[in-house]
């Protein structure tokens, strides 16, 4: 089973949304939210054809993020690690730091510059933290 959980950009699971839902808007107005959103190429979201490929997969990950409904006071045995942005709009340090109440086992936020798109600007920082994490989840197996 899993021996680590990695969440990124993420309020905890049993915080109330604060954001509109996505996963069932009509194609223009799902195309319109992720422009405005950000993170996405220009250039994918102006190739039409491409865009209708992926759409359905989008829509689908979307869905399970906008309609997940934690069991009640359920935990998980494994430690949590969370990953945010400084300047993150969607998920602030207080909801990030809500995971905790999530496991059972070790916990930790890391923070990087940055906005709910850190992750992109600051690759080579972020790639180099979840190596040294899993070095050091490695080591304890």
């Amino acid at each position: 089973g899993p021996v680590h959980l990695f969440a990124s950009g993420r309020r905890a699971p049993d915080l109330p949304g604060r954001q509109r839902t996505l996963y069932a808007l009509p194609d223009d107005e799902l195309v319109a939210e992720l422009r405005a959103l950000g993170g996405m190429p220009q250039a994918l979201l102006d190739h039409a054809e491409l865009l209708q490929l992926l759409i359905p997969v989008l829509r689908a990950d979307l869905a399970l993020t906008d309609t997940y409904v934690p069991t009640p006071g359920a935990t998980l045995g494994v430690p949590i690690t969370v990953y945010t942005g400084t300047a993150d709009d969607k998920v602030n340090e207080e909801e990030a730091r809500a995971w905790a109440r999530h496991t059972s086992a070790a916990f930790r936020v890391r923070t990087f510059p940055g906005d709910h798109f850190y992750l992109i600007a600051g690759r080579e920082r972020v790639t180099a933290a979840l190596s040294d994490d899993l070095r050091a989840l490695a080591r304890a197996l």
